[in-house]
């Protein structure tokens, strides 16, 4: 069988397609509409002892409203420009929420604000911003944009997002510093930055109250918006080319350790020249395997470790669509080993769910490639494989990876179509896709990833099946270690026994720096504490 893909496997190789440990909610990476064939001239080298910092991005970040867009490109933005409530790494990092109250069994939450956190023009950002903000982009009139479906978690709202008429929005004020949130299903706070922190962040009232909520959304206060993150704004971006911030003197986490931050589109053929001639000091999504053994130590570039996290590569699938059965076959269709080989030689550990394998409690898993099996199971489900074309969509950097799944699944007679697009994931949930070839963080809890596969917030799945998340709630409020251990077993054998994706296998998260820049995590993600010398 490996024979049988020798060729597909040397083409991808050749072709390097890339790996990197994308945001956290299947962010994986678009080419840019523009051409960005070099990096701009008006960027200048990072050296010479510049505090000035520039990431290099394979695609741009579109519009900066806080719903707009769901890639790794935006979120790297956005979380310099506006603080999210908490975020995960190691651990739990609480932002501009001091601490959470989980309370009524996870169906309430009260957050106490930190209170030295400001908007850069110095107003304080207080409970009523956060308040204002919830209740704005829920409403009807703002809009539906491409990441409204993760306020669908809260109560008084459809699945949608919006605010149901009649309903009443589960946000409470109660003082200065401190609201409510009520959840329709009980919320772990690990949970909730497994999949929504990055949408939840606040507006500043007092410079948008005044214009009407239908035109919010495309106002021009997102060319130049004032947030209350690490970073200040400096220049209106020029679109699909780059985008300039300013350290902020005065956050208050503590000021970060460069000067201005600039994120430009450069091209992924040119990313390893642009490194070398110090022309970028980090580049997201990561460059290739075989690029970075090449570029390793020349010129003070190295490369450090994700500890966080690794990459998780899987196939999203249409569970309304495809049962548990025919997502099972499908899985015995694909060689995992040979795609990990060839997205990135040795560096991968084949997956059967989202947990993070260096974790005490991670059961070992193993799969194995079953033709005959699968084609059996299709057969017993009663599928058409003359009429079913799967409709199949990535992102360019990922179409190699995609025809080597094409010719797995042929090899069991079943049809595939390969559609490359920039709006993959918006069409995987809006259910034009089929299937989608998808990049997110493991992390270090076993339930961040659940409500990717919720009925409620599952749009890219379509589920109705709760079982994960039930499971799930169940092992974020144990208090029982050894009960919580047996539960966490359960639900990976959930995960293999269901398939509710298909996981391809995870990768070390490499982080490439330039020789003055260290500590970069995920690129915008704790960007204040980089150390820049």
């Amino acid at each position: 069988m490996k024979r049988i893909f020798a060729f597909t496997l040397s083409l991808s190789l050749l072709l390097g397609c890339l790996t990197g440990c994308g945001k956290e909610n299947e962010s994986a990476p678009t080419a840019s509409a523009a051409d960005p064939g070099s990096v701009e001239a008006s960027v200048a080298p990072t050296g010479s002892g510049s505090k000035d910092i520039v990431i290099g991005q394979s695609s741009t970040w579109g519009s900066l409203m806080l719903l707009s867009e769901t890639d790794g490109a935006w979120m790297n933005v956005e979380d310099c420009l506006f603080e999210t409530l908490v975020q995960v790494g190691t651990e739990i990092y609480y932002r501009a929420a001091e601490s959470i109250d989980v309370l009524e069994d996870g169906y309430k939450w009260t957050i106490h604000l930190n209170p030295n956190c400001k908007w850069t023009d110095g107003e304080p950002c207080t409970a009523e911003d956060w308040v204002w903000t919830l209740e704005t982009l829920t409403d009807p009139d703002f809009g539906v944009y491409e990441s409204t479906y993760y306020m669908a978690q809260m109560q008084g709202t459809s699945d949608t997002g919006l605010r149901e008429e009649g309903q009443e929005l589960g946000v409470e004020y109660v003082d200065e510093y401190t609201f409510n949130i009520y959840w329709k299903t009980p919320m772990a706070v690990v949970t909730f930055t497994g999949t929504s922190s990055y949408f939840y962040r606040a507006m500043p009232k007092h410079l948008l109250e005044d214009i009407p909520v239908s035109e919010l959304g495309d106002h021009d206060f997102w060319n130049h918006p004032v947030g209350n993150g690490c970073c200040t704004f400096v220049d209106e971006p020029v679109k699909g080319e780059q985008i300039v911030l300013k350290a902020n003197p005065d956050f208050y986490l503590g000021a970060p350790s460069f000067e201005n931050l600039t994120f430009i589109v450069v091209s992924q053929a040119n990313a390893a020249n642009a490194l070398l001639n110090g022309e970028i000091d980090n580049y997201y999504p990561s460059v290739t395997t075989e690029v970075r053994q090449q570029i390793d130590g020349q010129n003070g570039i190295h490369f450090e470790v994700d500890p966080a996290c690794r990459q998780l590569t899987s196939i999203a699938i249409n569970n309304e669509r495809f049962n548990t059965n025919v997502r099972k076959a499908f899985d015995l269709l694909i060689d995992k080993d040979i795609i990990g080989q060839a997205m990135c030689g040795d560096d991968y550990e084949v997956a059967g769910d989202p947990l993070l394998s260096t974790q005490d409690y991670f059961m070992e898993y193993t799969h194995t490639r079953d033709v005959e099996t699968a084609v059996a199971m299709l057969e017993a489900e009663g599928f058409d494989f003359e009429n079913t074309v799967i409709k199949l969509g990535c992102s360019e950097s990922r179409q190699n990876m995609a025809a080597i799944i094409q010719q797995m699944l042929a090899e069991g007679g079943v049809k595939c179509d390969i559609l490359v697009s920039t709006t993959t994931f918006a069409d995987q949930m809006s259910g034009e896709l089929d299937a989608c070839l998808v990049s997110n963080n493991t992390k270090f809890s076993p339930t961040a990833h659940s409500a990717r596969f919720a009925p409620v917030t599952g749009t890219m799945t379509h589920t109705d099946d709760d079982t994960i998340k039930v499971l799930s709630d169940k092992i974020d409020f144990c208090q029982d270690e050894a009960e919580k251990l047996e539960l966490i077993h359960e639900l990976q054998q959930i995960y293999w026994d269901t398939c509710p994706w298909i996981f391809l296998y995870t990768t070390s998260n490499y982080i490439v720096h330039s020789a003055r820049l260290s500590g970069v995590r995920d690129i915008g993600n704790r960007a204040y504490t980089w150390v820049v010398s």
